[in-house]
């Protein structure tokens, strides 16, 4: 099976367990990151081996999946900016984790 390559919005202190266990996943390469601060981006990047670095809206129009690793506030308009780019997402936070309205709107636009 060929691996996804994926995109992760948010390199904050999370991103560097989900990028230690995505390294060993036989399904899941990240090819990029992004964040809102450029040198936390390019930290995590370097500590990874992470060939790309974007801006948020630069990676969304980028082919790879959209990993959500953006501290809680941000969650549910992330989400909205990476499905209307017309990409998969994975949140680290259940729905149950969001306002209603913020869930029934991405439930809907999923």
């Amino acid at each position: 099976m060929e691996r996804r390559k994926a995109g992760i919005i948010g390199c904050g202190t999370i991103s560097s367990v989900y990028l230690e266990n995505l390294q060993k996943s036989p399904l899941i390469e990240v090819v990029a990151v992004a964040d809102l601060l450029d040198k936390r981006a390019k930290e995590r990047a370097d500590e990874f081996n992470i060939e790309n670095v974007y801006k948020v809206d630069e990676l969304l129009r980028q082919p790879e999946i959209g990993l959500n690793l953006t501290v809680p506030g941000s969650h549910a308009r992330s989400d909205v900016a990476i499905l209307e780019a017309g990409k998969h997402v994975y949140n680290e936070l259940h729905f149950g984790a969001l306002k209603f309205t913020d869930h029934r709107a991405n439930a809907e636009l999923a």
